[in-house]
């Protein structure tokens, strides 16, 4: 036969699809791949997710090489010892199950470790603390799988693409593996919600530290909002780089939601410009309150607006932190919260020396020199 691998089409492909137990429809996917490498570790062959020729002497009755993946005749020399993987693909589905439940986790790596036995390991698993408090699903779930594996794997893989693009979704990518994982996850929890489906997998798989260009779904859309939400009030994501990552983790394991987020952001304003305080409250965002500064800015130093970082710039920052002094306090002065007056800033912003080089200051230079001449007779009116 052909050798078949993710991204081939044709009967062949149908052909190797219903021999492993997933939908023959001839396109050779990702599902088709994770299918195949769950068969393949499953009857002691490397887990490649190629079919080549031992796998199709597998399936085609030549049965699977020798423990190991060798293809030794049996006593012409020494079979190596099973390697964990292959220990635990035996134990099927149930293996799978002990690797998705921390309290079984100890059992599998014993068995793993003591190389079991298919039905001493689910002995051990019946007689768990998690399997009598769970002992409707565990027996349904190991039943199925004793007396019908073929639609027990059937099921098991159905779920794991199923696992697969929901978690895609969420912007949460699994590998095989993981989906694999997740999908015995569900299984044993039939009745959980969509929300808490998110959250496990959140808070097992998700990496909120990965390049967010590359964010999907409903993770690319927290991660917009957090940095929407944060520069309206002054909290650049970027500069804020741990923070932020750590936002978004939270917002995707249920710890915080959006609103929680844009109240943090409010409370941290209103410390950093008391002066805007009530128009916070109000309503407003710092960057509502700093457009009129912005304004200012771009027109007298003829800078676009799209280039002004307000929350970076140290002559606006100073402007929304103004604490004029109104007098009092025996002649020394008494500072008060409040705004710096657009006239005041724009006065600053005259006394910077970008506006030197500005067309509006050399006109203003132009025009002064004109009046003087005309007050002293020199240029006529």
């Amino acid at each position: 036969m052909t050798t078949l691998k993710q991204g081939m089409k044709g009967d062949a492909v149908k052909q190797l699809q219903a021999a492993i137990g997933v939908t023959a429809d001839g396109n050779f996917g990702p599902q088709t791949a994770a299918a195949l490498k769950q068969w393949q570790q499953a009857h002691g062959l490397a887990a490649d997710g190629v079919a080549g020729a031992k796998t199709w002497g597998a399936i085609q009755g030549g049965g699977a090489p020798a423990a190991g993946g060798n293809g030794q005749t049996p006593g012409a020399t020494p079979t190596p010892a099973p390697n964990p993987d292959a220990i635990k693909a035996s134990f099927g589905f149930v293996g799978a199950l002990a690797g998705a439940i921390p309290e079984l986790k100890g059992i599998l790596d014993q068995a793993i470790r003591e190389q079991w036995t298919s039905d001493r390991f689910i002995m051990a698993m019946s007689a768990s603390n998690w399997y009598r408090s769970n002992a409707d699903h565990a027996r349904e779930f190991i039943t199925l799988q004793q007396v019908d594996p073929a639609t027990a794997q059937a099921n098991w893989i159905r779920a794991s693409g199923d696992m697969w693009t929901y978690a895609w979704q969420q912007g949460i990518k699994l590998d095989d593996n993981q989906a694999a994982e997740a999908a015995m996850w569900k299984i044993m929890n039939p009745t959980a919600t969509e929300d808490a489906t998110r959250v496990h997998l959140a808070r097992t798989y998700f990496n909120p530290y990965q390049d967010w260009n590359n964010l999907t779904g409903t993770a690319a859309q927290a991660a917009r909002q957090i940095q929407e939400i944060g520069r309206n009030y002054g909290w650049d994501d970027w500069e804020n780089y741990d923070s932020s990552r750590d936002m978004l983790g939270k917002i995707m394991r249920g710890e915080l939601d959006v609103e929680g987020f844009q109240r943090q952001m409010l409370d941290q304003a209103k410390v950093k410009y008391p002066g805007l305080h009530d128009q916070l409250m109000a309503g407003a965002t710092v960057k509502d309150l700093a457009q009129p500064y912005v304004d200012s800015y771009s027109k007298i130093l003829e800078q676009p607006t799209t280039t002004i970082n307000w929350y970076d710039d140290k002559l606006i920052t100073e402007a929304l932190q103004y604490r004029p002094d109104n007098g009092g306090n025996g002649g020394k002065g008494v500072e008060s919260n409040g705004v710096m007056p657009i006239y005041q800033f724009n006065q600053k912003l005259r006394e910077d020396p970008r506006w030197r080089k500005t067309d509006n200051a050399i006109a203003s230079t132009g025009d002064l020199v004109s009046q003087i001449g005309k007050d002293f007779g020199f240029i006529g009116t």
